[in-house]
C-alpha cells in the first residue's frame, strides 16, 4: 500500500498536483510521503479537503472487493457521495477489482463508479468486472508500482518467501 501510495504521489506531482490522504496513521503518512493526511474516521476534515481539492481519487489498491470484510467495501466508496456533494469529480486510479461475491457488493460498485469521470484499474479482468455492473468509462493499465521500473540490488545469498493462506 505504501509502495503503491508513493507511486500515485509521484504521478500527481509530475503534473503539479497535492493530495490529502486519508490514512489509519495520518502521522506516519505524512512523515514519509511528506502529504498532509486525514484520519479515517475524520468525516470533517474530508469534508474540508474535498471543498478545497480539485476531485477525489479511488485508489489505487485492490479495495474494490469483499473478500476481506463485508465492510471493506461499503467503507471504501463511502467517500464518493462526499464528493458529490462538494461537487467534486470522482476518478479511480490504479484499482483491482474483485471479488464481489456478497450480496448487493455489485449493484453498490456499479452505483458508485458510474459516477466516476473515468477509472483506471490495474488489469483486464477489474476492466471487464466493472463493464459487467455497468461501469462505462473504464480503462485497463497496469499496477502502478511497475512505472517505477527495475531496481539495483546488489545480489545476496538470500531466499526471501512470502507465505499467505489461499482461497481454495
Amino acid at each position: 500500500d505504501e509502495l503503491l501510495l508513493r507511486a500515485l504521489l509521484q504521478r500527481l506531482a509530475a503534473r503539479d498536483l497535492g493530495a490529502v490522504v486519508v490514512s489509519r496513521d495520518p502521522a506516519a503518512t505524512t512523515a514519509r510521503h511528506g502529504v498532509p493526511a486525514l484520519g479515517l474516521a475524520d468525516l470533517p476534515g474530508l469534508v474540508r479537503a474535498l471543498r478545497r481539492s480539485r476531485g477525489l481519487v479511488l485508489g489505487p489498491g485492490g479495495i474494490i472487493q469483499d473478500e476481506t470484510s463485508p465492510f471493506s467495501l461499503p467503507w471504501h466508496l463511502a467517500r464518493i457521495p462526499q464528493a458529490e456533494l462538494a461537487r467534486r469529480p470522482l476518478v479511480g486510479v490504479g484499482l483491482g477489482v474483485g471479488p464481489l461475491e456478497r450480496r448487493g457488493s455489485r449493484r453498490l460498485t456499479g452505483w458508485a463508479l458510474r459516477r466516476a469521470v473515468a477509472v483506471a484499474v490495474r488489469d483486464e479482468p477489474s476492466a471487464a468486472l466493472l463493464r459487467q455492473v455497468g461501469v462505462e468509462r473504464v480503462e485497463a493499465g497496469s499496477d502502478l508500482v511497475l512505472g517505477f521500473g527495475p531496481t539495483q540490488v546488489a545480489p545476496q545469498d538470500r531466499v526471501v518467501v512470502c507465505l499467505r493462506p489461499h482461497r481454495p
